[in-house]
């Protein structure tokens, strides 16, 4: 075996490997979805009155939501509900928030895990089916920092994306160019 296979095995190797890393957190994701709907579920049951009271016993608070929408920043303050005694429609929020988030990084988790899936099976990294996933992969990661982290980390996220595609396309015109002259 020369230098340039063992370096494609250890590759292929290292994409098994994050494969079953990516396994584990889309199982975390499942889990999360699971619970925010377990969540919305039981306090739609319990109610805002069971909600209020739980509250009241409890003194507690669930704090300040931020969510990123599109133009702005929404801030919702979790003492603003409980002043108006929308105990329900706070939880929701959240719950709805939580899967959300969840849903968006499953979705990034399995087109990530096929694009290491994919460099496992072929002969190569640079081929037009990883070129492919890791487009999509890296639109879903650009929106899943937007929702979670704002939308100046999200651009960051996009344009380190961006250049991360144009290094493989190069990757991929030099592999061809190679296949070619063979």
């Amino acid at each position: 075996m020369n230098e340039q296979n063992l370096k494609l095995e250890k590759v292929k190797k290292s994409c098994n490997v994050i494969g079953k890393v990516l396994l584990f957190f889309k199982i975390l994701m499942i889990i999360g979805i699971v619970g925010c709907a377990i969540g919305a579920i039981t306090s739609s049951v319990i109610g805002n009155d069971g909600l209020k009271l739980a509250f009241e016993q409890e003194e507690g608070t669930i704090g300040d939501m931020r969510i990123n929408f599109g133009n702005g920043l929404i801030v919702l303050h979790s003492d603003e509900f409980i002043e108006e005694g929308n105990y329900l429609l706070l939880i929701l929020l959240n719950t709805i928030a939580g899967a959300i988030v969840c849903a968006i990084g499953l979705a990034f988790f399995t087109f990530i895990g096929r694009v290491f899936k994919t460099i496992e099976k072929s002969e190569t990294p640079f081929c037009d089916e990883v070129i492919k996933s890791l487009k999509i992969s890296f639109i879903v990661l650009s929106i899943f920092i937007a929702v979670a982290s704002g939308l100046g980390t999200g651009a960051i996220t996009a344009l380190v994306c961006w250049c991360l595609y144009t290094i493989f396309q190069y990757g991929y015109v030099l592999q061809k160019e190679a296949d070619e002259t063979i």
